[in-house]
């Protein structure tokens, strides 16, 4: 009897549930760092014709209700004793709206996920150096990952002009 009272309790709980409507909540598929910039955002999409990688750079349209809000550029780099995925959110104009840091491998060197060392980036585009030292600092003990991270974000701005779409269908 004593287990009988806990079932039934829990069978009378779903069933109210699941009359009042409940039901778990969707599972977004746009990345986080993309709704921060983005929140209208809705999905994110590879390029048009299919050229989405260049250079090592997964290069994405994010879409929102209204039409294409910008792009996400993931590229896969290098740290001193491991590796990280770096994730650029470019708006249309190809300047950099945000920047994180995921899928931290190594076992020093994780500072530069910090929003401390990340904003640093935003608002930057392929016209500035991105180079340690001149317009980005990099963080003490975490030399070869912040390196690692800058010319990454160099490559992917660099690349971004070729694996862009923009609305109207032609190349930047």
């Amino acid at each position: 009897m004593r287990y009988l009272i806990p079932w039934f309790w829990s069978l009378l709980l779903l069933t109210v549930a699941g009359y009042a409507g409940c039901q778990p909540a969707a599972v977004s598929s746009v990345p986080r760092v993309v709704t921060r910039s983005f929140p209208e955002a809705d999905s994110v999409r590879s390029v048009a014709d299919g050229a989405d990688v260049a250079e090592g750079v997964k290069f994405q349209v994010i879409s929102g209700p209204f039409g294409d809000l910008g792009y996400l550029a993931e590229m896969r780099c290098q740290a001193k004793s491991g590796s990280f995925l770096l994730q650029v959110v470019l708006d249309r104009n190809l300047v950099i709206e945000n920047i994180a840091v995921r899928q931290y491998t190594a076992q020093r060197g994780s500072e530069i996920a910090s929003s401390g060392f990340t904003r640093q980036f935003v608002g930057k585009s392929a016209s500035d150096p991105i180079r340690l030292g001149r317009d980005i600092d990099a963080i003490t003990g975490a030399t070869v990952s912040s390196r690692s991270m800058a010319k990454a974000t160099r490559e992917i701005l660099r690349a971004a002009p070729r694996l862009a779409a923009p609305v109207d269908g032609t190349r930047h």
